[in-house]
């Protein structure tokens, strides 16, 4: 089921953000010094980083895969994808698992801070001028207004699962 947060575009004008199923709640990461967030319906578990298994030819982001409770899922290093520099060591690290459409995936971050109830006011579409054509910026659904002067990146986990399809798919 797909939840759609009622915002303001960059203009004041109502419109709304697909944000995935659920209760408006969503799962609040860093990834270096940037904070991001998922919607929590597509999260089934935060565990601590397990070294993945290499694949050959994978795309640069997907670190490998990994076996959790038997399953077997890639790894993406959202680092990588963002491009932005990881603080913490690996080991360190928290792998957020997701499953979305059916495909499961995990996410490294450097870690997850809260859970965090959204409502429509606090959700803004991202500007146009943020939509660059790069993978990054079109994996951006929202940016969320947590406070006075704190701003969470709404990321789509669909758009960045389907990066990973080739090897999420049995």
């Amino acid at each position: 089921m797909l939840t759609y947060f009622s915002c303001k575009d960059e203009h004041g004008g109502a419109t709304s953000v697909q944000t995935g199923a659920g209760d408006n709640k969503v799962v609040v990461f860093r990834v270096g010094r940037e904070e991001y967030a998922v919607t929590i319906a597509a999260v089934k578990e935060v565990v601590p980083w397990t070294p993945p298994t290499p694949v050959p030819e994978a795309p640069p982001m997907v670190e490998g895969v990994v076996k959790l409770r038997g399953d077997i899922f890639p790894v993406i290093d959202l680092g990588k994808l963002f491009r932005t520099l990881r603080l913490k060591q690996p080991e360190e690290s928290k792998t957020i698992v997701l499953e979305v459409d059916g495909h499961q995936a995990g996410f490294v971050v450097d870690d997850v801070t809260e859970v965090y109830s959204v409502n429509g006011e606090e959700v803004s579409k991202p500007s146009p001028v943020l939509r660059t054509g790069s993978t990054a910026s079109a994996m951006v659904s929202g940016i969320i207004k947590m406070g006075e002067n704190r701003l969470v990146v709404l990321v789509d986990a669909s758009r960045i699962l389907a990066n990973a399809r080739g090897i999420a798919q049995p």
